[in-house]
């Protein structure tokens, strides 16, 4: 799947109070994620959740993207194999992967509007 960029909403104010444009904010994130994957016992999905139908997930606040590609290391971990399709929905682009997986997309989306219809019960699993 090629990687695609969408834009849905505009956002008349910037909601997001620390700073995206830096890489100590990217270093930040992406620390915050691995101290959550820490407190959950090394799962990203939680134990619980069924994996083997997984074919489609959604990433809220994306940011980095940092949640997808765990994600994604951990059901090939488990020897999952089947195709799967991700997508991270952020307020801005500039910290969204330059050379993003070919399975992800990742869509711009101010989430003070509406969920964009297309996307509307297509998802096995949302994160946010």
């Amino acid at each position: 799947m090629a990687t695609t960029l969408v834009k849905i909403g505009t956002s008349k104010q910037e909601l997001y109070l620390l700073s995206r444009r830096d890489e100590e904010e990217k270093d930040r994130l992406e620390e915050q994620s691995n101290a959550i994957r820490v407190i959950r016992e090394g799962h990203v999905l939680g134990p619980r959740i069924p994996k083997q139908n997984i074919s489609r997930i959604a990433d809220i606040a994306t940011g980095t993207g940092i949640w997808l590609r765990e994600v994604a290391a951990e059901l090939a971990d488990a020897g999952y194999s089947s195709p799967l399709e991700m997508v991270g929905f952020d307020i801005n682009a500039e910290q969204f992967p330059k050379s993003p997986a070919p399975e992800n997309k990742f869509v711009l989306w101010d989430m003070t509007t509406s969920f964009p219809k297309e996307y509307h019960c297509s998802f096995d699993v949302v994160h946010v």
